[in-house]
């Protein structure tokens, strides 16, 4: 079974009438979650809000992995309950300040809990001086033995003239969170690694003695093409020497890789520039895109032979030049880096190996695992596979003109499957 452009075209209708594949993958970029986060899986993000000369406030931004959480069925919920806590540690003086702060969290679907793209976030305050700290961050599991701990250290700087602490990134907050009161958006606590195809904020905080106004310009280049992926330049207005702004960064226009930002505050007194480094990362990103070697095998079940042998030729970089060009041409987003037909056939790709694998063969390549990739999970399952006489499997699939029916073989006592029959019937 051979089928090009219109299993895409199909592909992307079945998306767009929201009939997702298969609830482990749902249609958000950030969706099946096989990743492990950057940084561990508790993220710890002090930031700064100056107030005075010598006084912060400092906001504590905790952000956990669901995955690393443990739940307990409780009200037909899955409930996590945790202690966070922090200590500062002044490295002169020796004083410290600290904060213990309970959390609980539940989800009502189970496989939520194992995510590893999708994080819950905590926070709380502290106020402190300027100095240099050492910090202690500890995280303990109420519900079992999970623990964790991390230290980083922490500098709050004696204000001079203008002051900016390092920008925090931010998100939309998700329906089911609390807004917290310091911010506009949802503060992410990893400090320069980005979720991948997300709507970025920068969130910069400034204090300025000498002017009331600011010109900042905001520049991003990526690293691995040396190109400028982002010029903004707006005013930033202090009021008691204190002023934040929100940027909007086109940040679905920028694949995964490395970046760099530089951010210019210039007012009549006085300027400053910041250079920080940033790396947008795709967690939820199908583990079969991952594997180069690979990648275009599974594109032998919707091209036509000559098509994939056309792809799978020439050198390594040629065949990645040719892999990237024939998606390419299938998003129906080119204005973002995100492309949703491509995510979802890997996702498919991750799916049909995970369940259809045996050490001969790998699941897109066998008759069940085809099919799915072609048509997704079916409407309807009819399972006689231990039937001692004539065992085999039946899957039907309701489309919009017609309805499919596969029948396999169930071989060597379910361990493989063959296709033995396809039927198409036109809808009246």
């Amino acid at each position: 079974m051979r089928i090009t452009l219109l299993f895409l075209f199909g592909l992307l209708l079945q998306m767009a009438s929201g009939q997702p594949d298969h609830s482990e993958y749902p249609p958000s970029p950030t969706g099946s979650g096989k990743q492990p986060p950057p940084g561990g899986p508790v993220l710890v993000r002090p930031y700064p809000i100056s107030y005075s000369d010598n006084q912060f406030k400092v906001i504590i931004i905790v952000e956990l992995v669901y995955d690393a959480m443990q739940f307990i069925l409780k009200d037909n919920e899955y409930l996590a309950s945790f202690d966070t806590e922090i200590i500062f540690l002044e490295k002169k003086s020796r004083q410290t300040y600290s904060k213990v702060w309970p959390s609980t969290f539940a989800v009502k679907d189970y496989d939520l809990t194992n995510r590893r793209d999708q994080f819950f976030l905590t926070w709380d305050t502290l106020t402190m001086p300027s100095g240099e700290y050492e910090v202690t961050f500890k995280y303990q599991d109420l519900q079992g033995k999970q623990k964790f701990q991390n230290k980083l250290n922490f500098s709050l700087p004696a204000l001079k003239d203008l002051y900016a602490a390092s920008p925090l990134f931010m998100v939309d907050f998700r329906d089911h969170e609390s807004v917290l009161p310091f911010f506009p958006a949802r503060p992410l606590a990893s400090w320069g690694q980005l979720p991948f195809n997300e709507k970025i904020k920068m969130f910069l905080n400034v204090h300025s003695k000498l002017d009331s106004l600011l010109q900042v310009s905001v520049e991003v280049y990526n690293k691995s093409s040396s190109t400028q992926v982002c010029d903004l330049d707006t005013l930033l207005v202090l009021k008691d020497q204190q002023g934040t702004l929100l940027v909007n960064l086109p940040s679905q226009q920028w694949p995964e890789g490395r970046y760099e930002a530089k951010l210019v505050y210039q007012g009549k007194a006085d300027s400053l520039i910041q250079k920080l480094p940033l790396e947008i990362i795709w967690l939820s990103k199908p583990r079969s895109l991952a594997i180069p070697e690979y990648v275009i095998l599974p594109l032998k079940v919707i091209l036509p032979e000559n098509e994939y042998d056309e792809i799978n030729s020439g050198s390594k970089e040629e065949r990645q030049r040719k892999f990237e060009n024939f998606w390419k041409q299938q998003d129906p987003t080119p204005g973002t880096a995100f492309n949703e037909i491509l995510f979802e056939f890997y996702s498919r790709v991750d799916s049909v190996n995970r369940v259809w694998s045996d050490k001969r063969t790998p699941g897109w390549n066998t008759d069940p695992g085809r099919i799915i990739l072609l048509y997704g999970q079916p409407d309807e399952v009819e399972d006689n596979s231990l039937s001692p006489i004539k065992p085999y499997l039946r899957w039907t699939y309701f489309l919009e003109d017609k309805t499919l029916n596969f029948t396999f073989q169930a071989l060597e006592g379910r361990k493989r499957y063959r296709l033995i029959e396809e039927r198409e019937i036109q809808n009246p």
